[in-house]
């Protein structure tokens, strides 16, 4: 789909002006340079977030499980037998998952409900549709041309109110959930454009995240992190580098891969190991932001447990869960030493439709009542990366061998994987692989895509005691926009942004983001 025409910013003193996608660098840095301006007017007018007698008081602390449905927490718990998680004693509620165009969501329409506090259709990021479209998003061609509306997100208004703000997440950070609370875009897949305004919101103090390629190797030939570290920020790309952070006196931008952060039972692998893990970075944020001495609001989310169940791939997605439980350890220690501090942990949707114990998907043969841990426990890397291998020239057979022990692949599983093998699509392979080895430890899968069961609502600290049931996810969302004093800000912030944003209309082109395909993303996860 061709780009051109589409913009981001439309000046104020210019209402029919769009920055044009492929204009002259010059032209776009100058544009940038007016956005930057107008960002830090609607948030405050303060650059450094100077708390004021409206600021929270309470630290708020806003984690996300992408695609960690109900059985996953069951399956990591009887991974060990354990008889109980760090999750467990959290638990409050459950919540209703749908968005404005369809019964099952994605991720940028399940994160905007959460940000901001309403129904959206699948796609957006930080805006609602139109008045009378039904709930759907945007697509001229087909008559639905009005503009999706902007709405102001919890993160964006906790920072004009002088709170420090900060995100950290496994996966790219333009990527659906982050980008659901720190940007404002008609189609997740616009990824270039969710940089270059994440690059001109001066409210985020801290980015944890993947997506070196949104920021360094545009289609535009811009290096926007050069844009961003002009204006004070400072660029890491290691964890090396993280831990020299010693202050957010100039706040931070750590992006640690190119695409999304490594999986971790494949980040183990490197040698030597340059990507931090989740726990290191969100020990590193809990450090800056309580050293600061000012409230604070921190994204957190463990973007990979649903890319791992995308692939059907049930070792990976224990390694992501079991990462995501020492990050909910980490987060209560600091909650029990800083009680002033609000928890809560969601999922925007479950991935898979996992079940714990299932038939053989090769034949119709009745179920055995039990699963088999010790299958998954042989697994020493994820299939993307053995479709890493096996593009780099080895075998299925070879790679399924060495990084999974399955040495005696069965006619059903050789058909299922032939199958796969037989075509181009990448997707096909890494879920045939999954299938063969979940199957075997008699995990099932349902789907490579997301399901529509509620999901468990998690909290800690100073909980509202609103925060307590079976509820619209949207209600999360509301429940800390009231009680800590962000509402009327949220509304401002979506007044301000709607009089000078704009966005392009077209949905963008299915399966592709800034006109290339990403380096080791094989399928689509959303």
């Amino acid at each position: 789909m061709e780009e051109e025409g589409f913009g981001i910013v439309k000046r104020p003193e210019t209402n029919r002006w769009l920055i044009v996608i492929g204009c002259a660098i010059v032209t776009l840095v100058l544009m940038a340079s007016v956005g930057v301006a107008i960002l830090i007017d609607v948030y405050g007018g303060d650059e450094n977030n100077t708390p004021s007698p409206d600021t929270p008081k309470t630290n708020i602390i806003f984690l996300l499980a992408d695609g960690f449905g109900p059985s996953f927490e069951t399956f990591a718990r009887q991974w060990d037998n354990s008889s109980s998680l760090p999750l467990d004693s959290w638990l409050v509620g459950h919540a209703r998952t749908d968005s404005s165009s369809s019964l099952v969501t994605d991720s940028a329409a399940g994160a905007t409900a959460y940000s901001c506090g309403a129904k959206s259709y699948n796609g957006a990021i930080g805006v609602l549709p139109a008045a009378g479209a039904g709930g759907l998003g945007p697509d001229p061609a087909i008559g639905r041309d009005d503009p999706p509306q902007i709405c102001g997100t919890l993160l964006e208004a906790a920072g004009a109110l002088g709170m420090n703000t900060a995100v950290v997440v496994t996966s790219r950070i333009t990527h659906a959930t982050p980008a659901s609370f720190i940007a404002h875009m008609s189609y997740r897949d616009y990824e270039e454009q969710i940089a270059a305004q994440i690059a001109a919101n001066t409210t985020v103090n801290l980015l944890f995240g993947g997506g070196q390629d949104q920021f360094e190797y545009r289609s535009d030939g811009q290096n926007i992190t050069t844009q961003m570290t002009n204006r004070g920020y400072r660029f890491i790309q290691t964890a090396q580098e993280m831990s020299q952070i010693t202050s957010l006196e100039n706040p931070v931008i750590g992006l640690f891969a190119k695409e999304h952060m490594d999986f971790e039972i494949d980040r183990v692998l490197e040698n030597p190991i340059t990507q931090p893990s989740l726990p290191d970075m969100v020990t590193k944020a809990l450090s800056l932001l309580s050293g600061d001495k000012k409230p604070f609001f921190l994204m957190i989310e463990g973007s990979r447990i649903d890319m791992g169940a995308h692939n059907n791939d049930a070792a990976t997605v224990y390694g992501e869960i079991m990462t995501f439980q020492k990050v909910i350890s980490i987060v209560q220690d600091f909650v029990d030493k800083n009680p002033n501090t609000f928890v809560v942990s969601v999922a925007d949707h479950s991935t898979g439709g996992m079940t714990v114990g299932s038939g053989n998907r090769f034949n119709f043969d009745y179920p055995i009542y039990t699963w088999y841990p010790n299958v998954l426990k042989q697994q020493t890397a994820s299939v993307e990366y053995m479709l890493d291998k096996i593009n780099a020239g080895i075998t299925y057979t070879e790679a399924l061998a060495t990084y999974a022990n399955i040495t005696d692949l069965n006619q059903d599983e050789i058909n299922w994987l032939n199958k796969a093998f037989a075509t181009v699509d990448n997707k096909a392979k890494l879920d045939s692989m999954g299938d063969v080895i979940s199957n075997r430890a008699q995990i099932g899968f349902t789907t490579p895509g997301h399901t529509g069961e509620d999901i468990n609502i998690y909290s800690y600290g100073k909980i509202p005691s609103s925060l307590r049931g079976v509820m619209r996810n949207t209600d999360v969302g509301n429940i800390i926009a009231n009680e800590f004093g962000l509402r009327d800000k949220m509304n401002e912030i979506a007044k301000q942004l709607s009089s000078w944003m704009t966005f392009p209309l077209e949905p963008f082109g299915n399966k592709k983001r800034d006109g290339h395909e990403h380096e080791h993303i094989y399928g689509y996860h959303d």
